[in-house]
């Protein structure tokens, strides 16, 4: 796995998996990874899937950051990635503002909520998004 999240550096995980860091300067409260040397080093890799998260992603289309030089890292994501997956709770789907934003332009999947509004689902898929919604809870609560 290589991530610009510095967050996952407060978990435990199996053995088996190793986690790259993308190194740069340390942005915000989620510990966002940025700058030029995440740049130089995302561009050495590619992924056959990305994850990206983002502070929102409207109905036509656009991903939204609230960190303006993110912008540059998650573009770069997508174009090394074979799919991307976008992941966003109902609270950021069908977010219009004043965020920094790229359009996607190679289609992939949305992966929210069940309280993600119908309407902005129905419209990402109707522009050629996959939209995966999930139900929130525990798997042995079903």
């Amino acid at each position: 796995m290589f991530t610009n999240n510095g967050l996952v550096c407060a978990r435990k995980y199996p053995s088996n998996l190793r986690i790259t860091l993308s190194g740069g300067e340390v942005r915000g409260q989620n510990a966002i990874l940025t700058g030029d040397c995440t740049m130089r080093n995302l561009l050495m890799v590619h992924a056959r899937k990305a994850f990206i998260g983002c502070t929102g992603i409207s109905p036509n289309g656009e991903l939204l950051c609230g960190i303006p030089t993110e912008l540059g890292i998650n573009e770069t994501m997508l174009s090394h990635s074979d799919r991307y997956f976008i992941l966003a709770d109902h609270t950021k789907v069908g977010v219009i503002g004043t965020y920094a934003s790229l359009h996607l332009e190679k289609m992939g999947t949305v992966i929210t909520d069940e309280l993600a509004p119908a309407a902005v689902v129905e419209q990402l898929r109707y522009i050629g998004m996959e939209v995966i919604q999930v139900t929130k809870g525990h798997p042995s609560e079903k």
